[in-house]
């Protein structure tokens, strides 16, 4: 699984080939839900397991064209190259089902999972904060769900 300062160097890679060639991408950010919930219960070995049981699930249903990393604790990044606004929902709504109908043995498991598709207006940590600001939205509204930040309301 990659890491946190892959996935930067990645995002730098596509921000560069968006603003020379207009090469639209999107980004999700990915949260376990009630992940202090499984350590707490069966403890921090079996929370690694589901961390890395999880990285090799994303890794599996993922294109080949698209970066997967893990962020930090339980939350993960995947760039989604060539990738607009619908089809990032789309993607990221599978990953959602696959994760929550996977066989997780004794425990279940489910990610909120927060969108956002790069404008003319983002640098990339803009870009993040737009995604994280969306993952915010989906664990608010209950968790286990998908949210771009094209659908939430500026203040």
């Amino acid at each position: 699984m990659k890491n946190r300062r892959f996935f930067q160097e990645k995002m730098a890679d596509h921000l560069s080939l968006y603003h020379k060639e207009k090469r639209e991408f999107s980004l999700l950010v990915m949260d376990i839900d009630h992940f202090k919930r499984i350590n707490d219960t069966y403890g921090h070995p079996i929370g690694d397991l589901v961390l890395g049981n999880l990285a090799g699930l994303l890794q599996s249903i993922s294109r080949d064209i698209d970066v997967v990393a893990r962020y930090g604790g339980e939350e993960f990044v995947i760039i989604l190259a060539n990738c607009g606004e619908k089809q990032a929902i789309s993607i990221a709504e599978r990953y959602r089902a696959q994760v929550a109908s996977a066989d997780w043995g004794e425990y279940q498991i489910t990610v909120s999972i927060g969108a956002a598709t790069i404008s003319t207006v983002d640098a990339d940590l803009s870009l993040f904060q737009k995604a994280d600001d969306s993952l915010y939205a989906s664990k608010t509204a209950g968790r286990n769900r998908v949210t771009h930040a094209a659908h939430l309301i500026e203040h």
